[in-house]
């Protein structure tokens, strides 16, 4: 696989097979995860989990 270059700044192998695989899945993918996400995290919190609420709700802000 080639390098990318965009913006002046390399892109290597690994990060490149990464993108053409995540570029596969729809923009309305990723937002409907994320929802999701707040659903549970809320869900948990509403049980009382707030460990768990918590857990999910920070996972949601790093992949999204």
């Amino acid at each position: 696989m080639q390098e990318k270059v965009q913006r002046g700044t390399a892109e290597d192998r690994f990060t490149g097979a990464i993108e053409s695989q995540t570029s596969r899945i729809p923009s309305s993918g990723y937002l409907a995860a994320a929802f999701g996400a707040i659903a549970a995290s809320s869900i948990l919190k509403i049980v009382g989990k707030d460990d768990w609420a918590l857990f999910v709700g920070q996972c949601r802000r790093h992949f999204c």
